[in-house]
């Protein structure tokens, strides 16, 4: 592997996050594009996290076909071993078949209670607050997770996740940028 490409890639990819937050999605889909075609000439498992957020952007302009390819993608390709990223591409394919209307609302929130109940198994605060933010939207959730919590997080200074609407409601969806230390 020809190591000095693959932060190129990670460049590109976080434009790509960029762009997505800004929704200039093409520029966006540009990116994750260059991302993309980089992390497969090098055989990288990060492709995993271009997939994702093709599969978040593809959601936001509603072709719904496309999002659930590249979450699928994305789930096959991420390396199990990442269990806390594992969580995350399920709960975006969650909201992804919800908003493509491929399963319904109180599906929706059964299956949010399941990611609820592993809350104290993956101390995490970006997964907490996405599962949270979620339960908050479609029922009343216990005091134990208040209001408070979700705006502590919702306009931080580091954001990782991004709002689709939804009939009356907005859902949040995990972005995944990438770091190079």
């Amino acid at each position: 592997m020809n190591e000095q490409y693959i932060p190129v890639a990670t460049v590109y990819n976080n434009l790509g996050v960029i762009y997505t937050w800004n929704r200039e999605y093409d520029l966006a889909l540009e990116n994750l594009n260059k991302a993309e075609k980089i992390l497969k000439k090098y055989d990288s498992n990060e492709i995993f996290e271009s997939y994702c957020n093709k599969s978040v952007l593809f959601l936001m302009k509603k072709d719904y076909q496309q999002s659930l390819e590249y979450i699928n993608k994305s789930l096959q390709m991420c390396p199990k071993s990442l269990t806390l990223d594992v969580r995350m591409l399920k709960l975006n394919k969650l909201v992804v078949e919800l908003v493509s209307e491929n399963i319904s609302l109180i599906d929706f929130q059964n299956s949010l209670r399941y990611f609820e109940a592993e809350i104290p198994l993956i101390d995490d605060p970006w997964y907490k607050f996405q599962v949270v933010y979620n339960l908050k939207q479609i029922s009343d959730i216990p005091s134990v997770y208040d209001q408070s919590y979700i705006e502590n997080y919702k306009d931080g200074l580091t954001k990782y996740y991004i709002l689709i609407s939804y009939k009356n409601y907005n859902f949040c969806l995990g972005l995944s940028p990438n770091w190079r230390y």
